[in-house]
Formats: structure tokens, C-alpha cells, sequence
């Protein structure tokens, strides 16, 4: 939220929307304004000693699932790094260099991406993450329908593993 307004104040030509998360979402450790104001940013990289297997992006209240998700699964040995991207607007105004680095890049060489299959969550209209992502966790629909089942931890692991083959 605070990166978001700070985006607010200092842009003169383009819109900025606030989307709150639910009463009682806990705060996030790791997030940070200054990276949010650069559209994304990793927030929970791969777990040392383990195979990186893929990259898991979200933003707003999916990060925090998505953190525990990688949790879970770095128990069964697979890493995940967990990416927010609050603005994939911004994110696509950053260098190449720095897309890469969060993206996939080859930490030894950011330039060499590491083609990582890349999964999303997101409970809205999937718009825009397509760019990033290849495979979507979430489902759209009115609160009745989707319930946010699909973006629990427990979900988004069981898809990953399910994904990864393992």
C-alpha cells in the first residue's frame, strides 16, 4: 500500500489504483517500497542447497500464500523463488538487466535466463501477468464461485508439484 501511494504522489501522468487487501491480512516480511516501486520484486528467493524448479509470481494479498506455498515445497525439495509484482507496468519500465535478475536470470550471469516454467496467482482477471507467466493458479468469478480455494498454500503446492511432475 505504501509503495503504491508513493507511486500516487509522484506521478503526474499516470493513474494509480489502490486495491486493499481483506481486514486482517498480516504484513509481509521482506516487502519493500523501494523494490515495489520498481513494479517487482523478489520477496522470497530459492531456498539454498536445492535445484531451482520455478518462480512463482503474485501480488497483493496472493504473496502471502505464495510464500508459505514455497515453504512447503522446499520440505519436499523444491525450490521456488516467490516474486511480487504489484505493477507490471513499471516492472516492464525497469533495465533488462534488473527483469531478468528477478525473472529468472541466472544468478552467475542475470543475462541467461534460466527459462523456468513461471506460475502466477492472482484471484482476479489474469490480465497482464500472461507476459510474465505461463501458468495461471487463480480463478476469476464473484466471491460465490471461486471461494479463493485455488490460492491457498496447500493449493498452490499441490499445483506446482502436480505441474513439476513430482
Amino acid at each position: 500500500i505504501s509503495a503504491a501511494y508513493a507511486a500516487a504522489l509522484a506521478s503526474r501522468t499516470r493513474p494509480t489504483v489502490l486495491v486493499l487487501p481483506r481486514p486482517g491480512s498480516p504484513k509481509l516480511s521482506g516487502s519493500q517500497v523501494e523494490l515495489a516501486a520498481k513494479g517487482g520484486y523478489v520477496i522470497a528467493d530459492f531456498p539454498e542447497g536445492l535445484t531451482h524448479r520455478a518462480l512463482l509470481v503474485a501480488s497483493g494479498q496472493e504473496v502471502g500464500p505464495c510464500i508459505e506455498a514455497q515453504q512447503m515445497l522446499a520440505k519436499d525439495g523444491l525450490a521456488v523463488r516467490v516474486v511480487s509484482l504489484p505493477s507490471w507496468e513499471l516492472f516492464e519500465e525497469q533495465p533488462e538487466e534488473y527483469q531478468l535478475s528477478v525473472l529468472g536470470g541466472d544468478p552467475e550471469n542475470p543475462k541467461l535466463p534460466q527459462k523456468l516454467p513461471v506460475f502466477f496467482a492472482e484471484s482476479a482477471a489474469p490480465l497482464g501477468f500472461e507476459r510474465f507467466a505461463g501458468t495461471h493458479l487463480g480463478a476469476s468469478g464473484g466471491l460465490a464461485d471461486v471461494n479463493g480455494d485455488s490460492l491457498t498454500a496447500d493449493a498452490m503446492a499441490t499445483r506446482l508439484r502436480e505441474a513439476l511432475q513430482m
